[in-house]
């Protein structure tokens, strides 16, 4: 960023992405966009979407409903406007676990028995993340980002909400831990969506027990006991 190479959008006001591009029409500028970024819109479009019964709207006389009409445009603008002002809070996890994702990313990529790791990129082909990962210090990148785990951690419970409320088979939640990446993949709109929120919890929940471990017990252990912990088996039965 403080070579210009990297850019935030809403640092500036909105342009085109025309402007963007030389007389050949080749892109001057590169679009980057996180996958957790969605957990933003998702709580965006909530904000921003009311509903109001056809009962109700039907039972209005023309001039009470051209009273609600206003009402409705005036706080419309009054919340866009305060979203402009003030911006989203919900902006915090995903930038967190942009930051994190290197470490904690793989290990929800996975069916409770395998973890998936991407390959390095052929510019990177000295990256190893197991080397990367013994060196993660929980304590440095927690204090680079400015907040406490206990903030982090109510942090974490939010996610974790918001991936339950999104989820349309959140009933089924344990078994979709057991199923394969691949098949994992093949589920659409919300039940995808809540997948990416999964992880973020988890990433962040990993986080939490790195920087206090004390603390911050796995649920299984409490629900399953301590075997089911360490057998992955045992606790499939279990479910």
């Amino acid at each position: 960023m403080a070579e210009e190479m990297l850019w935030q959008p809403d640092t500036r006001r909105f342009q085109p992405w025309n402007t963007f591009r030389d007389s050949a029409g080749n892109d001057l500028i590169e679009s980057y966009y996180s996958l957790f970024q969605c957990h933003t819109l998702y709580l965006l479009n909530q904000w921003l979407t009311h509903s109001l019964g056809l009962h109700w709207w039907a039972s209005y006389r023309d001039p009470t409903l051209l009273k609600k009409i206003k009402e409705i445009s005036r706080y419309a603008k009054d919340e866009i406007a305060r979203l402009k002002k003030h911006g989203v809070w919900a902006k915090q996890a995903p930038l967190i676990c942009q930051v994190i994702a290197n470490r904690y990313f793989p290990k929800t990529q996975s069916d409770r028995r395998t973890v998936t790791v991407s390959m390095a990129s052929p510019y990177h082909r000295s990256w190893d993340w197991f080397t990367y990962a013994r060196t993660w210090d929980a304590h440095k990148i927690i204090a680079d980002i400015g907040i406490t785990p206990e903030q982090l951690k109510k942090l974490q419970e939010r996610v974790s909400r918001d991936a339950q409320s999104a989820d349309p088979i959140e009933q089924w939640y344990d078994l979709v831990e057991f199923v394969s990446l691949e098949k994992k993949k093949q589920l659409k709109d919300n039940a995808q969506l809540a997948q990416t929120f999964y992880a973020m919890e988890k990433m962040l929940r990993l986080f939490c027990e790195d920087l206090t471990p004390d603390r911050f017990h796995d649920l299984t252990r409490i629900f399953y006991g301590a075997e089911a912990h360490t057998t992955e088996r045992r606790l499939l039965e279990m479910i």
